[in-house]
């Protein structure tokens, strides 16, 4: 958490007479669990950058799927995503080290 807000108040301070708007994709529906969780993040962000920075959630897969969303990410339509282990494995191949049984 200390490293998203880090970023986000690095991002901020380089454009610091604007708000900042982040578009990140994700798959689950909102209302669920992990969709509440980041409207919390959003609250949060929102409070301790006083609005200077947002998120802008594109729920329930609303961008397309994982290659979708990765390839928009890609081309700037979209700052990030929530990826499921095979996307990011993917993206850079190590992560799947995460993913055998027993080990962390």
């Amino acid at each position: 958490m200390f490293k998203l807000i880090a970023l986000l108040g690095i991002l901020f301070s380089l454009n610091a007479f604007s708000a900042q708007q982040i578009k990140l994709a994700v798959l689950v529906p909102e209302g669920t669990t992990w969709g509440n969780s980041l409207k919390k993040l959003s609250r949060e962000v929102d409070t301790a950058t006083a609005g200077g920075v947002s998120f802008k959630v594109y729920y329930g897969g609303v961008s397309g799927d994982e290659p979708d969303v990765l390839r928009k990410v890609r081309i700037g339509q979209l700052h990030g995503g929530i990826f499921t282990g095979k996307t990011l494995g993917d993206i850079h191949g190590d992560v799947r080290a995460m993913e055998v049984p027993f080990t962390f």
